[in-house]
């Protein structure tokens, strides 16, 4: 059986070289023909042209080239991404996330409105929780491929839960009410997501799923302003977990 033969790594002046260019073409090329440039290089090499180009990248953009030059099994099926594009989505998904939180606590920010100069100014807590539910549709959507690739083993959403106590409207006045009351009552889809996330993480420590859910609704008992949806709380049944892919 012939020895697999390793990437070439690139050496300091070839890196050198590939900066300049890049350099060279984001100052003469928009970003359209940015854009477009990339597969059309790519469509130009011949297959020995493609493999000495992916010899020279690293791991996991090797890997991830790879999928995308191999047609999928089935039409019209969507490409799975490359490790770094999962962890991209996943870090820009954690951005937006925080910046409600951070904005759900500013007396200037978009969810404190005045509806005329002489009423007092009110929290809308329900477009917070809103807004936060819609984030936790696409975490959803993405998690399965961020467990996959081991992205954040040590992440609990149980600790989530309760920094969302401390830090939803901290910087607010206490005198300032709301239409939606003093609490903020999470979605289905946070709720679900705090839920899957966490089972899949400690499923395999043999937990049963009465002492998971147990565990969950301890601390969620704890806390003070911030409350699950609780019909999803009910109807949640503990999943297989998705299997972990080796970081290679």
């Amino acid at each position: 059986m012939p020895t697999k033969k390793a990437p070439r790594k690139p050496g300091t002046a070839r890196v050198a070289q590939r900066d300049a260019l890049l350099l060279r073409l984001q100052e003469t090329l928009s970003d359209d023909e940015l854009e477009a440039l990339l597969p059309a290089a790519l469509l130009a090499l011949d297959a020995a042209g493609r493999q000495r180009l992916i010899e020279e990248l690293d791991a996991p953009t090797r890997d991830a080239l790879t999928l995308a030059l191999t047609p999928p099994s089935k039409a019209g099926a969507p490409a799975r991404a490359g490790r770094r594009k999962v962890e991209q989505e996943w870090e820009t998904l954690w951005a937006r996330w925080d910046e409600i939180v951070a904005a759900s606590a500013d007396e200037e920010g978009e969810y404190v409105h005045q509806e005329h100069h002489w009423e007092a100014p009110y929290a809308d807590r329900g477009s917070v929780t809103d807004d936060l539910d819609a984030v936790a549709a696409e975490f959803r959507a993405l998690m399965p491929e961020v467990i996959a690739a081991d992205l954040a083993p040590d992440l609990r959403f149980t600790e989530i839960l309760e920094d969302l106590d401390d830090e939803l409207g901290a910087g607010l006045p206490d005198w300032m009410g709301s239409a939606d009351g003093e609490d903020y009552h999470l979605g289905p889809e946070a709720t679900r997501l705090f839920l899957e996330w966490d089972w899949a993480m400690e499923e395999a420590s043999g937990v049963s799923p009465k002492t998971f859910l147990d565990a969950w609704l301890e601390v969620a008992g704890r806390m003070t302003r911030v409350h699950l949806h609780a019909a999803t709380v009910e109807g949640f049944r503990p999943a297989k977990a998705p299997a972990r892919r080796s970081r290679g």
